[in-house]
């Protein structure tokens, strides 16, 4: 017997969330990474002399805001630790892109009736505990972007509803697509 249409709706259920994950991932990757470029160099000028002789020229407010801002930066460069966040991103990208590849020979060989719905169950559990795995491990002490999570979504549920071979028989109309043979 080959994969119910119950058992369908959970691999196709997530192999959205992996690729939400992995979209979310990428874009909190790229915002910590973009942090951490800047903060670095803002400190690193600051510390070069080169904001100390741009405030030669500038007028006396410009200069008593800045020096006053400069410590603020510092501080929060090393409590914020962008660059530790960018690289758990990074490496959760990696390991959800892995896993929703996976998912995604899973989905086509549900689609193509290659395996019985046992069989299917049985990867399928193997693939949610690796992906709660991937989640116990890293994600722990990181805070959830909404804005970013709700992006990810939407382009996410897109590009499947829209590009992605068997996705109208996946979202819940039972018996389209063809037959097994």
């Amino acid at each position: 017997m080959y994969a119910s249409e119950i058992t369908r709706k959970a691999v196709w259920d997530g192999l959205i969330e992996l690729d939400v994950s992995v979209r979310y991932c990428q874009n909190m990757h790229n915002r910590h990474q973009i942090w951490h470029i800047v903060l670095s160099c803002i400190l690193a000028t600051s510390g070069a002399g080169g904001i100390v002789s741009l405030l030669a020229h500038a007028p006396i407010w410009v200069q008593i805001t800045l020096n006053a801002i400069i410590p603020f930066i510092a501080i929060w460069s090393i409590v914020a630790n962008e660059g530790k966040k960018a690289h758990i991103f990074y490496t959760l990208t990696g390991e959800c892109t892995r896993l929703r590849n996976e998912y995604k020979e899973l989905w086509m060989s549900v689609e193509n009736y290659q395996l019985s719905n046992d069989d299917v169950l049985s990867k399928l559990k193997n693939l949610n505990n690796q992906y709660e795995d991937i989640k116990s491990r890293n994600g722990s002490d990181l805070r959830l972007s909404n804005r970013i999570n709700n992006r990810a979504t939407t382009d996410s549920h897109k590009y499947f509803t829209h590009s992605v071979e068997g996705a109208v028989g996946a979202v819940g109309a039972v018996g389209v697509g063809p037959e097994p043979g």
